[in-house]
């Protein structure tokens, strides 16, 4: 639960955009002292467009072995494709994990390939 204070604070906005939210719908939990589920909030700030969802960070493999696995493909498929110039990541120095293998755009790059398209439905 917060208070009317952290939950200017944390959202950043004044005692009058407070109270208009308040106005429009936002939910709370009690008038006086005025407190906030955060989660209601939160939630409430998604559906009416006030607050934009944050993006999914990428998800970068740095390892052959460990794009293999979260591509349920095989070391030796990864190493085939690091051969083609248009594959969308690159190795590493070896025994180290320090690769880049962004693993959506791989996805996509499979995706387009119809010898690979059994694997991206994975």
């Amino acid at each position: 639960m917060l208070g009317a204070n952290e939950l200017k604070a944390e959202l950043a906005i004044s005692e009058p955009q407070l109270r208009d939210w308040i106005r429009e719908g936002m939910p709370t939990i009690s008038r006086k002292p005025r407190r906030f589920n955060e989660a209601a909030v939160h939630k409430w700030l998604l559906e009416t467009g006030k607050l934009e969802p944050e993006p999914i960070p990428e998800q970068i493999a740095t390892t052959r072995a460990e794009l293999a696995l979260l591509l349920n493909v095989n070391t030796r498929t990864v190493a085939e494709w690091l051969n083609d110039p248009d594959f969308p990541g690159h190795a590493g120095q070896p025994g180290r994990a320090n690769g880049y293998f962004p693993v959506d755009k791989i996805r996509a790059w499979m995706a387009a390939r119809p010898q690979y398209e059994d694997e991206s439905a994975n």
